[in-house]
């Protein structure tokens, strides 16, 4: 079982398909060139050997064969010439010097007598066939190559060698070549396995990294090395990845840890009130005391509840928005007309500065991000403060302001103010109401047309809060 599965590991991995497919493709060019190679040497010894053949015909074909031609057909003209003299001692020494280099010889007349045959001539061949009107030609036989020079007067001499001989030369020096390229493979497929596992390297340290995120060790990085390179690319990416990932789990904990403390504060308030209710019999009107109690606490709860509830929504896309034609004063009026009694209850006068803009948007969840930064530009401005609400266009895009006069955020915070659950104050005191997530909402509303937010602020003068939507839909999915 453990050797199976290591094979299937081993087939799997990228690492030895890429050196399997690489050794088999140096194996085949290898073989190409092997191939290759003894057909050349072959036809290269032929070619040397016919040159050799063709030499020695025309050096023995006089000393058998006298020039001249035969007479005509009807015998009238002058007689051919008669064949020289063989010099037979000068013959035997040619002949053994031509046999020691492999080749035999025989010479036949026009009447197909043999006038002279080396004694090296193979018994079994008989002379090979002259192709009409070529006066000299070369035959391959099993095992033998034959030259054979005629001449005129139908006189031939034929040069023969063996091609067992040859081919065994060949195949010698084709088989010194392969066991060259078969070195030359297993060097290589060596050197290309190093070359592998060290461009490779860069993905085990991915693969490494990945896994000890994947156990829960999110601060865990990639080396990029190289960031021009493909892989080194890729690493940056991931790692911009795990960063996201490593945030966003460490807003999820921290999300979890805030949403406990802002339930739990009501949650407290409403047990100590009935259970000091509770404890002995009280008088009606304190009753009614630990009812008010208990609903405003139920309050601020249903209220955080449905803040969730809508930025859960936004995170899982269930939020769909229902975009449609809106004039914004005619939006934003109706949000300063909600938010009026809070201010006046804190004597905060709210001024428009409102221009016609048209715009396709959704309605209620456009109000809603504005309701949240009066709410709050109202909540947190100083007694006799001022909140201003404005609009105007640009190019492109439908701009909201909401300004005041409040206590402003410190410019250290002003990066984290649209986190959620997140306060200026630190003591997360709920005296000014609200539970932390309005502005994280109205940042979401706003991302969700496509829009963006921004803040500028300074300590102790107010803050500004600027919302650019475009004004036609670009609506995120």
């Amino acid at each position: 079982m453990k050797f199976s599965s290591h094979i299937a590991a081993i087939t799997q991995s990228i690492k030895w398909r890429v050196f399997f497919y690489y050794t088999l493709l140096h194996l085949l060019v290898i073989s190409l060139l092997i191939a290759g190679f003894h057909t050349y040497e072959k036809q290269s010894r032929i070619r040397s050997r016919t040159s050799e053949m063709q030499e020695l015909a025309m050096r023995y074909m006089p000393l058998f064969f006298a020039p001249g031609h035969q007479g005509p057909p009807n015998g009238r003209g002058p007689a051919p010439p008669p064949p020289p003299r063989i010099d037979t001692r000068q013959l035997k020494e040619d002949v053994e010097s031509m046999e020691h280099n492999g080749f035999f010889l025989a010479a036949i007349d026009h009447d197909a007598v043999v006038k002279f045959r080396s004694p090296t001539w193979p018994t079994s061949l008989n002379a090979p066939p002259i192709p009409e009107g070529k006066p000299s030609s070369i035959t391959e036989m099993p095992g033998w190559i034959l030259y054979s020079h005629q001449t005129a007067q139908q006189d031939r001499v034929i040069i023969g060698t063996s091609s067992v001989a040859l081919e065994q030369e060949v195949r010698h020096l084709t088989v010194v070549a392969g066991a060259i390229g078969a070195a030359i493979t297993v060097i290589t497929s060596l050197v290309g396995m190093l070359i592998l596992r060290f461009s490779l390297k860069p993905i085990s340290m991915i693969s490494e990294s990945a896994t000890r995120i994947a156990e829960g060790d999110f601060s865990e990085r990639i080396d990029t090395g190289s960031q021009r390179s493909e892989l080194g690319q890729l690493a940056v990416v991931l790692n911009k990845t795990f960063s996201r990932l490593e945030a966003a789990v460490q807003r999820q904990v921290q999300f979890t840890a805030d949403a406990s403390h802002e339930l739990r504060t009501p949650v407290a308030a409403i047990l100590a009130d009935c259970q000091y209710s509770l404890k002995r019999e009280r008088p009606p009107e304190r009753y009614l005391e630990t009812i008010e109690v208990c609903h405003e606490s139920a309050q601020h709860m249903k209220s955080l509840i449905e803040s969730l509830g809508a930025l859960a929504a936004f995170d899982s896309k269930d939020a769909l928005l229902n975009p449609t034609p809106i004039q914004l004063e005619d939006v934003l009026l109706q949000a300063r007309q909600i938010t009026e009694p809070l201010a006046a209850l804190r004597s905060i006068a709210l001024e428009v500065d409102l221009q016609p803009v048209q715009l396709i948007a959704d309605e209620r969840q456009l109000s809603q991000a504005v309701i949240n930064l009066l709410a709050n530009a109202v909540r947190f401005n100083r007694p006799n403060g001022t909140v201003s609400l404005k609009c105007w266009t640009e190019p492109t895009m439908a701009c909201i302001e909401v300004a005041d006069t409040g206590i402003g955020v410190p410019h250290e915070l002003q990066d984290h103010i649209f986190e959620r659950f997140f306060r200026v104050d630190p003591s997360r005191s709920n005296k000014s109401g609200g539970s932390g997530l309005g502005l994280a909402i109205t940042r979401t509303i706003v991302e969700a047309h496509g829009g963006n937010i921004h803040l500028t602020s300074e300590l102790g003068k107010g803050s500004r809060f600027v919302i650019r939507i475009p004004l036609r839909p670009v609506l995120l999915d």
